[in-house]
């Protein structure tokens, strides 16, 4: 993993695709943790690539969900980001940015009562958010 991480810093991009060119046989760790490394340099479509090729959503961590869901917004992908939003809370990610993210993009798709429903349970998690508190109900 360092090899590969090494690869990304130099610039080697060739050597990277032939070191992740067997993707497809990689354990659903391995991909989560190049997801994560490429969501870091930046390589946004391609971290997007090993999420998705992630085969049980169960073994995605709650920076996989936030950085599929920045991933997917830039795309302007907003159902697909709020479902893994959504995906994420329900395997108990309970991680703020997910409830930041899903309440911000169903704003953006006028989804005003299913909005209102993660506002009330991300007001139970976190009930000291100014944010969450400025977002009404």
């Amino acid at each position: 993993m360092q090899l590969i991480e090494r690869t990304l810093q130099l610039k080697k991009y060739d050597l990277f695709e032939q070191l992740i060119s067997l993707k497809d046989k990689f354990e659903n760790k391995i991909n989560l943790y190049l997801g994560h490394l490429l969501h870091r340099y930046e390589f946004i479509e391609v971290a997007l690539d090993f999420y998705q090729s992630v085969e049980d959503f169960k073994d995605l961590d709650a920076q996989g969900f936030a950085n599929i869901i920045e991933g997917l917004a830039i795309r302007n992908q907003i159902t697909e980001a709020i479902q893994y939003g959504l995906l994420g809370i329900h395997f108990g990610h309970n991680d703020f940015r997910l409830y930041k993210y899903v309440l911000e993009l169903m704003k953006l798709n006028g989804m005003t009562s299913e909005r209102n429903n993660i506002l009330e349970k991300a007001k139970n998690i976190y009930p000291d958010s100014k944010w969450l508190m400025q977002q009404g109900n």
